[in-house]
């Protein structure tokens, strides 16, 4: 079976704002959790997407690390941000030879006073941490270097992802 990660990640209560108020292509989690197989069968995730929100994000790559059957994830076209950490959750990986991913640190809005902004701040280097550990743990390579490619916004295509070994060229 194939489920498709397509446009803006989003969470459940704003998708339809997206597709039917604004016209885009948008996944939310119920989209995938709601259609994956119960026979525990193979899984294929097309992933074509710009990124999105980090927690719609993390609940479909929680998903599909906890699905009992093979998961696949291509990288069609774009897996940025957001789709980069679903694009972990393979069991295995493939990307296009015209492919890319996009890594880069979590991104918020904020107001209020010094307190308020710190707090913020720690979360969202909490949030770096969270998504660096999904990329460390598809790869092996450690953390700390994730970290330092989100704080360059990092562009990554099918022959940097190919030399990392755990991932597979697909030249369909």
């Amino acid at each position: 079976m194939k489920l498709d990660i397509k446009g803006i990640i989003t969470n459940n209560d704003d998708v339809e704002i997206y597709r039917q108020g604004l016209g885009y292509s948008a996944t939310s989690p119920s989209d995938i959790l709601g259609n994956l197989p119960t026979d525990g069968s193979d899984l294929e995730i097309g992933i074509n997407s710009g990124g999105g929100e980090v927690d719609a994000a993390n609940e479909i790559y929680t998903a599909l690390r906890n699905y009992p059957g093979k998961v696949i994830t291509q990288i069609e076209s774009s897996a940025y941000s957001a789709a980069s950490i679903i694009a972990m959750a393979g069991d295995k990986v493939q990307i296009s030879p015209v492919a890319q991913l996009m890594i880069h640190n979590a991104s918020t809005y904020a107001g209020g006073n010094h307190n308020d902004l710190d707090k913020t701040s720690n979360a969202l280097k909490s949030t770096d941490k969270a998504i660096a550990k999904a990329y460390s743990v598809k790869t092996g390579r450690p953390v700390e270097e994730f970290l330092a490619l989100m704080d360059k916004e990092t562009w990554i295509n099918a022959l940097i992802l190919k030399k990392w070994t755990i991932f597979i060229q697909s030249v369909k």
